[in-house]
């Protein structure tokens, strides 16, 4: 992607993200996973991960923070996520899509 696009679409991506965990939605259903994903997988260092965590605090500042511990470990899932975003997606196969996937909900929940 060309950087004005990936930059737009990172914004737009981003508050849909906060959005989606501050607007009314089903248990478990909030898009902070698939943003890490697909943050890993395009988007340029430092962003690729700092972003699915700057949703995450910018959201939580609106829901309320929880316990730190949790905290932590949720906030690192995503991390984790990213990182298979970076590692699994390159390129970017149905496969790997699944793979990445079904991971970082293996990571979100364990």
């Amino acid at each position: 992607m060309e950087i004005r696009q990936t930059t737009r679409f990172l914004i737009i991506f981003f508050a849909a993200s906060v959005l989606g965990r501050l607007l009314p939605h089903p248990p478990n259903a909030a898009p902070i996973a698939a943003l890490a994903l697909f943050s890993g997988a395009y988007f340029p260092r430092p962003w690729n991960m700092a972003v699915p965590v700057l949703a995450m605090l910018m959201s939580d500042t609106f829901i309320g923070f929880y316990d730190a511990k949790l905290m932590a470990v949720v906030y690192g899932s995503f991390g984790l996520t990213a990182l298979l975003g970076v590692l699994l997606l390159r390129p970017v196969r149905f496969w790997h899509l699944f793979l990445a996937s079904v991971g970082g909900a293996i990571f979100f929940y364990l």
